[in-house]
């Protein structure tokens, strides 16, 4: 009797041990992904081949997609519709700042109509 309290005693320690060194483990793996998300957050703000918030500036209505794509570059996506002789074009373009900003850019009939922009900085 002695010997199998001494066996679950002894299960009991191991599973307890164990699971202290998960815990510390998963502690340092969430530190170094903490870690490399602010790296790439600041890298992401400092993108200088990403247009940022003077390049969003200059882009101005009227402006045809290929003058935009001069200044803000060329665009991560282009969606072009078209219904009774009506064109509507919206280009997306990453930029420069926090990760996930961009730019969209709307054009109607071939001009640029509007502009937007999210978590761009300079």
């Amino acid at each position: 009797m002695k010997t199998i309290l001494k066996i679950i005693i002894g299960i009991v320690l191991a599973f307890v041990l164990l699971g202290i060194g998960m815990v510390a483990c998963t502690g340092l793996f969430v530190n170094e992904v903490d870690k490399e998300i602010t790296k790439t957050t600041e890298e992401a703000k400092t993108d200088t081949s990403k247009p940022g918030l003077a390049e969003f500036e200059q882009v101005e209505a009227g402006m045809t997609l290929e003058e935009v794509n001069a200044v803000l570059g060329e665009p991560q996506d282009v969606t072009v519709s078209e219904s009774d002789g009506f064109k509507m074009e919206m280009a997306t373009y990453d930029a420069r700042g926090d990760l996930g900003a961009n730019i969209l850019i709307t054009f109607e009939n071939g001009e640029m109509s509007s502009k937007t922009q999210t978590s761009v900085t300079e």
